[in-house]
């Protein structure tokens, strides 16, 4: 069975959500240990967003965005048990991938953690996503673009 990782590198419909992974570090992470459970987003999801929000998304790629690109990426990977890390709200899964340390589960919508126009609304708890302890925006998964 495959790791994370190699799936997602292996699998044409990530290439938006590998380029977050890549600019923000996170990529080789998930060849470690897990589990993981990783909302991917796929590129369909991405080209659905509207043009703001892509504007906004490019703009995270700046050094100075990056801090908000990992809060970003950290919204789609969950670390912990697959099954007790299952977001109760979130976007439909189109497709999942069962790796060696976890699981991929695609989604057509991407959760973004910001209400426009600027970040606010954060909630203490929540997740520590590959092991870097976050506040995980509560808003995020309900203010789905779609």
């Amino acid at each position: 069975m495959r790791d994370i990782l190699s799936v997602l590198v292996s699998t044409p419909r990530f290439g938006t959500f590998l380029r977050v992974l890549v600019a923000t570090h996170l990529l080789e992470d998930l060849r470690g240990a897990g589990p993981y459970l990783v909302l991917a987003p796929s590129d369909a999801a991405f080209a659905k967003l509207s043009l703001e929000r892509r504007a906004e998304l490019e703009r995270l790629f700046q050094r100075e965005g990056i801090e908000k690109l990992i809060d970003f990426a950290e919204m789609h990977v969950l670390q912990g048990p697959t099954e007790a890390r299952r977001p109760r709200l979130g976007p439909p899964v189109a497709a999942r991938y069962l790796c060696s340390n976890g699981e991929i589960q695609v989604v057509e919508r991407v959760v973004w953690p910001w209400p426009e126009p600027e970040v606010h609304g954060w909630a203490k708890g929540g997740t520590a996503a590959l092991g870097r302890p976050r506040e995980l925006l509560v808003t995020g998964l309900r203010n789905l673009q779609g």
